[in-house]
């Protein structure tokens, strides 16, 4: 059984989204809402805003909280 390397750190910037690093050394910003999987790299202008709005949209109003 392969051992299993170390998991990346996780931040929590918002309500709506996590920063992480994969292995390759490049910033993501991921959806809080698990098991999701929606990311956008750091560098797209203001990852935070697109993570929010894929949120509000996504998850939000499917589950009609809005």
């Amino acid at each position: 059984m392969a051992a299993k390397s170390r998991p990346p750190e996780v931040e929590q910037v918002s309500p709506f989204c996590d920063r992480t690093t994969d292995s390759g050394g490049k910033d993501w910003y991921l959806c809080r809402y698990r098991p999701c999987g929606f990311g956008v790299a750091a560098e797209t202008i203001d990852p935070v805003a697109a993570v929010k709005v894929h949120y509000r949209i996504t998850h939000i109003a499917i589950n009609h909280h809005i």
